[in-house]
């Protein structure tokens, strides 16, 4: 029997300014009603930006901060269709991203038609402590259980996900988790497979966590 999971979606809105560079993604070909995307490739104020349509339809966004300093992000994805009109919008919440750091982004709220799509991330100077952890991951039956261990003698908060890849080391899907842990403790986070548009679980060669965020709680 086929694997199925429910997922819950989380509608936040927020209102943010748009990018000042337009990269809209574009239709390359539809084979087997599947609809193949190029990637959306943007720079802004020393971040850079990947938008990635997974298999099962959301949008993984990539960031890379090459600054010396930690910023925030907040994404405006708007969905447009064939006559570049838009169709739906899609906004976050701030997101952490450390100095010369990466983290991802998946964006769930999306139309269940659309053509193309444009990113627009806005960027602030933040505040926020950016803290190491470390972690370790095992495959399991359920998920990736990946655990994270604090050597700080602070409380913190983290995101992380899991990028799964075939052989080829192209991405089939992305799963994430967030949570808190203790001063000098460790927490194993169990990272559910990737499943596509009937929410089948997808077949993967390899994956790799990454830790999006981590921070200290005051």
């Amino acid at each position: 029997m086929k694997k199925r999971r429910i997922i819950l979606l989380i509608i936040l809105s927020f209102v943010m300014l748009g990018c000042s560079k337009e990269d809209i993604q574009k239709v390359t070909k539809k084979d087997n009603n599947i609809i193949k995307y190029e990637d959306v490739i943007l720079n802004k104020d020393g971040i850079d930006f990947k938008g990635i349509v997974l298999v099962n339809g959301k949008v993984l966004i990539y960031a890379k901060n090459t600054n010396d300093k930690d910023k925030e992000i907040r994404y405006v994805i708007n969905f447009l269709n064939k006559d570049k009109e838009k169709v739906s919008t899609s906004k976050t919440i701030l997101y952490n991203i450390a100095a010369s750091k990466e983290s991802y982004v998946l964006i769930s709220d999306i139309p269940k038609e659309f053509s193309t799509y444009e990113i627009e991330p806005t960027i602030y100077d933040t505040n926020l402590s950016s803290i190491e952890v470390t972690s370790t991951k095992e495959d399991g039956n359920k998920g990736v259980k990946v655990t994270i261990n604090n050597k700080n003698n602070n409380k913190v908060g983290v995101d992380i996900g899991v990028l799964y890849y075939d052989k080829d080391n192209n991405i089939v899907g992305y799963e994430y988790d967030a949570g808190e842990i203790e001063a000098t403790k460790s927490k194993e986070f169990t990272i559910l497979h990737p499943y596509d548009r009937d929410f089948d679980v997808l077949e993967y060669d390899h994956y790799k966590e990454v830790i999006n965020q981590s921070y200290v709680l005051k």
